[in-house]
């Protein structure tokens, strides 16, 4: 080109390299990489590449009812997170192939008699979002839940692909993969003191005493299969009530409960699924990782950086570190609007730590059957109150064998919704 600057050949040339390498800096999430090679295209563009280069993609929706309003919002940083900014009404479903930007998207999906359901999109450059699952043809209908399908803090996780993994920041994180979730509804909080003490002392008055005190919050035991002492009080009666910890610490009734093993946390879920005629259990980890991250995965609920005012860490305590009443951060919300998953406490699911990852089924995830063998380590997921802004990463993945008990691990809701495929 210093020879001739006008040869068609060589510009064509550097434009294709150049494309590769903004599109795999685009994969790497690496903006500076992006911006400059971008840059380079287009100089050296002569029209083969204007479409990449506008990178207008295509959706498409079906709901269950169908003619349901769909709102776009985009993704854009304010103050470094990622705020959804309304850009107007996309139509009425069902979408078919209708133009939308590059990027990340939030769909609002409003319907008569139905919740609002919130459904995350991530456009590539000149993607076709189609929502049609493994093996399918067409797309998944999105059904939206009737008002009284979920309670106040019932969080619907829509069907659909996301991005799971591919977080070379997190310990554990699994390899970038595209994964599909069946719909499902998770706990907006954690479960807290209170919500267990009242399923403990249901337990006392069905004359179940035992298995009260087995799943009871406790001091580690001294020796293996030793159970320690009760860190929660009881009355005459055998009821149970918050008193100072052996450390002298208040335990609240907003507080997340912790100290609680895997055991206690599976008889609480099933506990609450006899209650509430509801099929709640823990939730898969990858359940967790997509109601955390949304679909186009960032590395936290609410984008690519985390300040110590917007989820409880540990640079959020100036003092002592302590738990925080489930509401404390309001700031620590994914795009579904679940809170806690970046702070506070680390949750228990139900997947055994397997040497090939999570459980995926001809991409799609897995719930596991609760039955962890002998010797086998159980997944918690999120950060904690003590994490640094590494370990609150949402692909950040420990192992913790079932009968362990810890200060900041506690666990969260789930259940899949019938008919949301």
């Amino acid at each position: 080109l210093n020879l001739s600057p006008e040869l068609e050949s060589a510009h064509a040339r550097l434009a294709a390299h150049y494309r590769a390498r903004h599109a795999a800096a685009e994969a790497e999430a690496d903006t500076a990489a992006a911006t400059r090679f971008e840059a380079l295209l287009r100089a050296h563009d002569q029209g083969e590449h204007r479409g990449y280069l506008c990178g207008e993609g295509l959706v498409s929706l079906v709901t269950t009812p169908a003619g349901a309003r769909v709102d776009l919002y985009t993704y854009v940083v304010r103050d470094r997170r990622l705020v959804p900014e309304l850009r107007g009404p996309l139509g009425r479903t069902p979408l078919r192939r209708v133009p939308i930007p590059h990027g990340s998207h939030l769909l609002v999906l409003r319907a008569a008699g139905c919740c609002p359901v919130r459904y995350p999109v991530s456009i590539r450059r000149q993607e076709h979002w189609d929502g049609v699952g493994p093996g399918g043809a067409e797309p998944v209908a999105v059904r939206l839940p009737r008002a009284a399908e979920l309670g106040p803090d019932d969080v619907f996780v829509p069907p659909g692909w996301f991005v799971a993994g591919g977080d070379r920041g997190a310990v554990g994180s699994m390899p970038a993969t595209r994964a599909w979730c069946d719909g499902f509804v998770i706990g907006r909080f954690p479960v807290t003191n209170a919500q267990f003490i009242e399923f403990l002392d249901a337990l006392v008055r069905a004359g179940r005493p035992d298995e009260a005190l087995r799943a009871a919050p406790r001091e580690r035991g001294g020796t293996v299969g030793e159970l320690g002492a009760l860190i929660y009080g009881r009355d005459a009666r055998g009821y149970f009530h918050l008193r100072p910890d052996a450390e002298g610490d208040e335990w609240l009734p907003g507080w997340p409960v912790t100290m609680v093993d895997w055991h206690g946390a599976l008889a609480y879920a099933n506990w609450r699924a006899a209650r509430d005629g509801l099929p709640w259990r823990l939730p898969a980890e990858l359940e967790w990782e997509k109601a955390a991250r949304g679909v186009d995965g960032r590395p936290y609920p609410f984008g690519d950086y985390l300040d110590p005012t917007w989820a409880s860490m540990h640079s959020s305590h100036p003092g002592p570190i302590l738990l925080s009443t489930v509401d404390a951060f309001p700031g620590d919300e994914s795009p579904y609007g679940a809170r806690g998953l970046a702070g506070n406490t680390r949750d228990w699911c139900l997947d055994r730590l397997l040497p090939g990852g999570p459980w995926l089924a001809d991409g799609r995830v897995v719930v596991p059957r609760p039955d962890p063998g002998p010797g086998d380590l159980l997944v918690c997921r999120g950060g904690d109150c003590g994490a640094s802004a590494r370990d609150a990463r949402a692909t950040f993945r420990m192992a913790v064998a079932p009968s362990n008990r810890v200060g900041t691990l506690g666990f969260r809701l789930a259940r899949s919704l019938k008919g949301a495929a």
